[in-house]
């Protein structure tokens, strides 16, 4: 078989025949399997790297090599010819490795030994895969050309409102034994105070409880006059504990908001909570919840023998200031009474020691029991009696609306009331210290009485009806916010693919994908697809993008992180530099041009203006009459998809972002970077895909490009081709392939939002599934790095133009499913082509909201059924295998199922164990192959290999059997063959 062996320079465009390489004669060509992503990236030969290239083939590649270094370009193309008669075919063609060049010199002769990859575009493909660039760019990495604008990369789409429940709430503390605080405000019995009003009580713990009177025994009914002391620090409402402010703010302590019964409302209350909303909400009706139980603490009663009526009324009102809610006090959300009798208990005293106190009998008239007079050695008790307030309602609030909850106390023989408020089993205690006859003397309040009583209020009133209290006193505030629909630059997944690659590998290669490829009205770029792909409605976007933050955001909110300067006189063309009044490495820079003659502005190279680095953002603003002409200098690529390189009138802008090497992009929004690797691997792990390389047969310009092919690992196993028939094969090994069987499966989101008060209810979080294989134990963790949470995406939306400050998520890409656009028939504006997937379940449970859940369709539980065919070839038994939920994060409760196209075959809970009729569509996709390995040698012919290797046939399977026995069937892995020897080395997996 001839052969024909060219080298050409692409540099230099230098190319010339060579003679045949030594070592050409143990030439074996290599097809091979990759094993992540199930695609044949490359057809290697293992042997090209041993050439030895002489005489003319060793100048030219030593030339290339001392100009370029690693960076050079030469390839070799190697033809054959099947007879004289015959024009040269191809046999391979490739590109050196400069990286490993080997240069040998010496008496026997010089030579060059360089590795080459097969296919001239493969090399700068995988060194540059994990290269981010700019999604924006029109650029190729190697400034080489200028690549066509794609409509879907960077457009508007529309991001509809989710609901998002904010939660405002407050609890009463009733920790302890109660307030041991008070200060002292006593008299004694001649009526003088013991002590001053702000002192504490000489070398005591604790003071008087606020319902003890000893003023004096004579029966003078004028300390009956209703009587509240201030200076009670249990006696606050609303909450001394906030687990919540939200959308408003709880003050927290507001000092006494309990009143005297009377017919006119109090003169200054104090609000518990003021609406103080960051952003505009559609829905402004907050859902108030209040339980709060409390009782009334009786002093003396004047009629010992009848039974007290006193009672407790709430109100609660609301209003910009209290005296805007007093003028609207005919509409009382809420005025409710509460007679006390209803519930009722004593509190006992007993003294320091725990003994049941006996005071004297001048002492009876001041502690009395209900209904019912004491004698002298009995022991005293202390009434009480209980309340408890409920109230679950709307209300509308406006920003800026106060709420005011206080409660007016009415009382029927009882002098003094003291009132407390408290949950469930509320200990109340105080100690205070008494003694009888002549004036005591500071020192002389010896005798410790402790009111005390384990349970407060084991029962209190609702309606009529003795209930437990509440586990918690508490207030809460929640409403279903919404936030309008807003815009947000989108890079649709198809074509922000195909751009990282013709980015890195200066339009070599390109992406085709039926998965995520789009046909229609809105078909995808650079290639339609035949039908609109399940993936193809997937986005990317990031933080700032999602809030809309830029440079001009930051300008015209009168920020001042920018560095500018001032052109007064430019009518001849300025060229952007590094000084000291435009200093580029900051976070934004602005040069200003005041001018009444339109001007130019020019962009220098990188090696003119170094400073300049890769994510600069510079503004461009007109000041004066004159319009401003963004240009760039020879050697620089400005690229302008989203509008016009000019100003346009007095204070307009352009913003300029570099973008790569002499790569400036003209935009008004913040850039968008990613890799090709980072976007794989998160769309791997969502939809098991896979790629691979594959003859380019659309495009025009050459006829010897590749496209890189994205498509379900499914693709990759062509069940319905036979490649070659191997029968009667010496010798077949079979390996057990143990190390791919899977025992544990992470799947979901390694971030998501879980600060908010929605943490439990978002569901796109972590999962961990088992298998029931015992003896191994190995991780396949596809956990996306991406962000598909949805509250994560509606908190980020939300902060759209509130400020500019740092946001966490501002780096980080999020990844939403969309659907068409349904435009608003009364807004004549332009509307998106797409906006955000919501919604579309049916047998929806565990959600706060279903018709507003974003990206449904990629919750965890559906990549993993994405997922469990490869999982299940873990099985010897694959039909009758289960994927176990183990562990999850977040909500892992929520079921529905997708109305539109689902994978999954029932309404799906995300904590289900999934089996092979979980899928929508099982019986269409069995398991491809089992986790084993079969590896024989069998002859091949050179017609054969090109059969292997034409088109998508490799994708096919191999046939063989052995001593004449059934026929079984593989899926290459690995195929090795042999040029001159004729013979082929398979490694196979068994298809099923």
């Amino acid at each position: 078989m001839p052969f024909r062996f060219t080298l050409t320079n692409t540099t230099t465009g230098a190319s010339t025949s060579i003679d045949e390489p030594v070592g050409m004669d143990k030439v074996s060509l290599h097809l091979k399997r990759d094993e992540n992503y199930h695609g044949f990236l490359d057809a290697v030969d293992d042997s090209l790297g041993s050439f030895q290239f002489y005489d003319a083939a060793y100048s030219l590649l030593k030339a290339a090599h001392t100009a370029d270094g690693v960076d050079a370009d030469v390839r070799l193309l190697i033809e054959y010819q099947c007879s004289d008669t015959d024009g040269y075919e191809l046999l391979y063609k490739g590109k050196f490795s400069f990286d490993q060049y080997k240069e040998i010199r010496g008496a026997s002769g010089c030579y060059i030994e360089c590795p080459i990859q097969n296919g001239y575009d493969l090399q700068t493909f995988r060194s540059r895969m994990n290269q981010k660039v700019s999604l924006d760019s029109l650029s190729t990495f190697d400034n080489t050309g200028t690549l066509t604008a794609y409509d879907h990369l960077g457009q508007d789409i529309k991001l509809n409102p989710k609901t998002v429940k904010l939660i405002n709430y407050a609890t009463i503390d009733t920790t302890g034994d109660g307030s041991n605080s008070f200060t002292a405000g006593e008299k004694d019995q001649n009526g003088q105070y013991a002590l001053n009003n702000d002192q504490s009580i000489h070398s005591l713990a604790d003071s008087f409880p606020s319902f003890f009177n000893p003023e004096d025994n004579t029966g003078d009914s004028s300390h009956n006059e209703f009587t509240i002391l201030a200076d009670n620090p249990h006696e606050i409402i609303p909450y001394t504990t906030i687990r919540s402010n939200e959308f408003g703010t709880f003050p927290g302590g507001v000092g006494d908001q309990y009143f005297e019964y009377g017919n006119t409302l109090p003169e200054s209350v104090n609000e518990i909570f003021q609406y103080t909303p960051d952003i505009p909400y559609d829905n402004n009706d907050i859902q108030i919840d209040i339980d709060i139980s409390g009782a009334i603490i009786m002093g003396i009663q004047e009629d010992k023998l009848a039974a007290p009526h006193e009672s407790v009324e709430a109100i609660l009102l609301k209003g910009l200031t209290w005296e805007d809610a007093k003028s609207h006090h005919t509409t009382y959300y809420v005025r409710g009474l509460r007679d006390c009798q209803l519930a009722s208990g004593h509190l006992t005293l007993y003294d320091y020691y725990g003994n049941p106190y006996h005071p004297e009998a001048t002492l009876v008239n001041y502690i009395t029991e209900a209904n019912a007079p004491f004698a002298a050695g009995d022991t005293p008790t202390v009434d009480y009696r209980t309340f408890r307030f409920t109230y679950h309602e709307k209300i509308q609030f406006y920003p800026g609306e106060k709420l005011f909850l206080f409660f007016i106390i009415g009382k029927e023989s009882a002098p003094k009331l003291h009132t407390v408020f408290f949950s469930s089993s509320y200990n109340y205690r105080n100690t205070f210290y008494i003694t009888s006859g002549a004036p005591p003397r500071s020192d002389s309040w010896s005798t410790p009485v402790v009111v005390e009583q384990q349970m407060l209020a084991p029962t209190v009133p609702v309606d009529g009806v003795a209930t437990a209290p509440p586990t918690e006193s508490y207030i809460r505030l929640t409403f279903d916010s919404g936030y309008k629909a807003t815009n947000t630059p989108c890079y649709l997944v198809n074509e922000a693919l195909s751009r990282a690659v013709e980015i890195t590998t200066n339009d070599s290669l390109r992406v085709y994908s039926e998965y995520f490829g789009r046909a229609g009205a809105h078909a995808s770029q650079p290639y339609a697809a035949p039908a609109t792909g399940a993936g193809a409605l997937t986005g990317l976007t990031n933080g700032l993008l999602l809030r809309g933050s830029s440079p001009l955001q930051t300008w015209h909110m009168g920020y001042s992180n920018f560095h500018s300067t001032t052109i007064d006189n430019a009518r001849l063309p300025y060229t952007l530099a590094n000084h000291d009044n435009l200093i580029v490495s900051g976070a934004g820079n602005i040069l200003i041009v005041n001018d009444t003659v339109d001007c130019t502005v020019n962009i220098p190279t990188d090696l003119a203006e170094p400073g300049f680095g890769i994510g600069t953002q510079l503004i461009i603003q007109q000041n004066g009459a004159g319009v401003v002409t963004v240009a760039p200098v020879l050697g620089v690529t400005l690229a302008a998809p989203g509008g016009g390189r000019t100003t346009s009138g007095y204070g307009s802008q352009v913003l300029l972002t570099k973008v790569g090497p002499d790569s400036w992009l003209l935009a008004a929004h913040a850039p968008m970077f990613a890799s090709f690797q980072e976007m794989i691997e998160a769309l791997n792990a969502i939809h098991a895909i896979g790629f691979g390389l594959e003859h380019d047969g659309i495009r025009t310009d050459h006829t010897d490009r590749f496209y890189v092919r994205i498509e379900p690992i499914r693709y990759f196993y062509d069940h319905t081709l036979t490649l070659m028939t191997c029968d009667n094969v010496e010798s077949i090994e079979t390996d057990a392939s143990a190390g791919d069987a899977i025992s544990i499966f992470k799947t979901g989101y390694t971030k998501w939002e879980a600060e908010q008060a929605n943490g439990l209810d978002e569901f796109l979080s972590r999962r961990e599934y088992r298998t029931r294989l015992r003896t191994i134990r190995k991780t396949l963790d596809k956990q996306c790095k991406y962000i598909a949470s949805g509250y994560a995406i509606e908190v980020t939306r939300r902060k759209l133009n509130t400020n500019t400050t740092d946001w966490r998520y501002d780096n980080d890409t999020f990844i939403i499913c969309l659907q068409d656009n349904v435009p608003d028939p009364d807004n004549a504006n332009p509307q998106p082509d797409y906006m955000s997937e919501s919604g579309g379940l049916s047998g929806a449970t565990g959600l706060l909201n279903d018709q507003s859940v974003y990206n449904y369709r990629i919750s965890p539980a559906r990549n993993a059924l994405r997922w469990l065919p490869y999982i299940l070839n873990s099985y010897a038994d694959w039909q009758n295998g289960e994927l176990l939920f183990a562990a999850g994060d977040g909500n892992y409760t929520a079921q529905g199922q997708l109305t539109n196209d689902p994978v999954e075959g029932i309404s799906l809970n995300e904590s289900a164990d999934l089996r092979w009729d979980s899928l929508a569509d099982h019986t269409q996709h069995p398991a491809i192959y089992r986790n084993e390995v079969v590896k024989f040698k069998y002859p091949m012919s050179y017609r054969q290999w090109l059969y292997i290797n034409d088109g998508n046939n490799k994708y096919g399977k191999i046939r063989y059997n052995v001593n004449d026995g059934p026929y079984e069937e593989g899926y290459i892995l690995d195929l090795k063959y042999d040029l001159f020897g004729g013979m082929a080395e398979f490694t196979l997996r068994p298809a099923i």
